[in-house]
């Protein structure tokens, strides 16, 4: 995997979205990281990695934290900006 400062202007911009929406859809269940790691079975760790940047995520991942927050996964996505 790329080191952070390795990644391309796009693929950090896919990041801060990803990771403000994922924050958005956690909080709006009124969920903490460790509640949403709790019902995902991911470490609050990792999901908090996810929620500030630093780390990556697999589709399937994703999907399973999307299936959790009852939304679609492409919603993770969208820029709202």
């Amino acid at each position: 995997m790329a080191k952070q400062e390795e990644l391309t202007a796009n693929q950090l911009r896919i990041r801060d979205v990803l990771a403000a929406n994922l924050k958005h859809y956690r909080k709006a269940h009124g969920w903490t990281v460790v509640r949403l790691a709790e019902e995902t079975g991911y470490s609050d760790s990792w999901i908090s990695g996810i929620e500030c940047s630093r780390m990556n995520s697999s589709t399937d991942r994703l999907a399973h934290i999307a299936e959790v927050l009852g939304i679609d996964v492409y919603l993770l996505f969208i820029d709202r900006r």
